[in-house]
């Protein structure tokens, strides 16, 4: 039998920081996360059979929102990453290679750590992103202008609250462009 859950349901729980340092609880409506899941997918454009690697935590807005919300809505694949992996660069980016994943969502300080492998970073491991988007913290512009140059790869940056579902700010993949240093779009 199908069990009908009022939109004005709590979904989920997060606790975030915000700028106190004290962590809050942010409770979450069934009807807030499927809003914010839909603009991601409109504003990211991605498309049923995208196949998306997620590498926030669940226990984040990233995380819940765009793996296990949007994902799902959008009929995009999302294969968890093996937890052995997690704490492996080497193994991370072998695996991100085999995967072969069109959509990379990462922090910067992975994107950064691709960067400084330079020559080490295994063959092929980007050659199947259509985007990478960058989510957590601010983003150096050099470490997206070198994935857009060595790769081919640009780099979607944005910004959002965990109390507002995410998605504050943010590029659109057609408007990332080389040099463009800002969060795009409210």
């Amino acid at each position: 039998s199908v069990i009908e859950i009022a939109g004005s349901a709590h979904a989920a729980f997060l606790f975030t920081s915000g700028s106190t340092g004290t962590p809050k609880a942010v409770v979450l409506s069934r009807d807030a996360l499927a809003h914010a899941a839909r603009t991601t997918l409109d504003s990211f454009a991605w498309q049923a059979g995208d196949l998306l690697v997620n590498l926030p935590e669940p226990h984040s807005m990233s995380g819940l929102r765009n793996a296990v919300v949007a994902a799902p809505i959008g009929g995009v694949d999302w294969p968890p990453v093996p937890a052995p992996m997690l704490g492996n660069l080497f193994a991370l980016t072998g695996w991100l290679a085999e995967a072969r994943c069109n959509l990379l969502v990462a922090g910067p300080v992975f994107l950064r750590q691709l960067m400084l492998m330079g020559a080490r970073l295994p063959a092929g491991v980007l050659d199947d992103l259509r985007t990478i988007y960058s989510t957590g913290a601010a983003l150096n512009p050099g470490v997206a202008a070198w994935l857009r140059e060595a790769h081919g790869v640009p780099v979607v940056d944005y910004y959002g609250l965990t109390e507002t579902g995410g998605l504050c700010l943010s590029q659109s993949p057609a408007d990332a462009r080389e040099g463009d240093v800002s969060l795009g779009r409210p």
